[in-house]
């Protein structure tokens, strides 16, 4: 683990988006991602310091378990390049329910709705319905109510008259 570059396993775990550029200064990477198109974000720089922070643990002879433990709890509340968000499954009732206004109408979803659990026993993982995106106006902020709006509510698209319609699914 002491030979580990934060400017190489960041990318390689999709939380960085530079490469190529891995050896050369934060302001010279900076510049050539900003004339790229690329941006590093906050996901990346987060990467960056926690792969250093296990380094310098490592030289100060902390145990690579309780490294690689923090590591993991760390990991868990950092989201997914994926836009998608794990919690933890023991906190499901006191999650709040969470809902929509459409049409002046409210479209509630409880926690049991909106996580996703996956696994069984000890190894059971729950993750968010919700994804994030970025989408900035005029086009955003947008939501898309996919399939976990449609599981806890049926959905009719009438293209002829431009209106979709909800109720409670069965």
């Amino acid at each position: 683990m002491m030979q580990i570059d934060p400017t190489k396993i960041c990318p390689s775990v999709g939380l960085c988006t530079h490469s190529g550029t891995q050896g050369v200064s934060f302001g010279i990477r900076t510049v050539v991602d900003d004339e790229t198109g690329r941006s590093n974000d906050a996901m990346c720089h987060v990467c960056e310091m926690a792969v250093m922070w296990a380094k310098n643990q490592l030289a100060q002879d902390q145990t690579q378990d309780l490294i690689l433990k923090y590591i993991n709890t760390l990991c868990g509340y950092i989201p997914s390049p994926m836009g998608e968000s794990s919690v933890d499954c023991k906190r499901l009732a006191s999650m709040p329910d969470v809902a929509f206004s459409i049409g002046g109408k409210k479209f509630a979803l409880t926690p049991e709705q909106y996580i996703l659990k996956i696994g069984e026993g000890d190894a059971t993982k729950c993750i968010s319905g919700f994804v994030a995106m970025d989408i900035p106006p005029p086009r955003g902020p947008i939501w898309i109510l996919g399939d976990i709006f449609m599981g806890a509510y049926h959905t009719v698209f009438d293209y002829g008259k431009m209106k979709v319609g909800f109720a409670k699914a069965a």
